[in-house]
């Protein structure tokens, strides 16, 4: 059962969305792991236009974004792209180490 979730996610397009310069390089290791079809973008503003390429499999979303945050930017890529799987996510400086 493992190795067919994990033959899905191979396959899974992934957006990430995080601002935190520090979590990038955690997620790039993480994903990569995963997957070679994954996209890091740094704020939800550089992401919509994202919304109008393919379908993304799996949004991942630092719910703690400047401008639009990550809750308003999952709102709207459900609106824009019905089906798409999203995760809100946030962390706090004494959890970066946990996965």
């Amino acid at each position: 059962m493992v190795e067919s979730n994990s033959n899905i996610l191979s396959r899974a397009r992934i957006l990430l969305i995080d601002n935190d310069e520090s979590t990038h390089s955690r997620l790039i290791q993480y994903f990569r792991n995963i997957t070679r079809l994954f996209t890091i973008v740094k704020s939800a503003e550089e992401a919509l236009p994202l919304l109008e390429g393919p379908l993304w499999d799996i949004i991942v979303c630092n719910l703690k974004l400047p401008g639009i945050n990550g809750l308003e930017f999952c709102k709207l890529a459900s609106q824009q792209k019905p089906g798409t799987k999203i995760i809100l996510a946030t962390q706090y400086p004494q959890q970066l180490n946990k996965e």
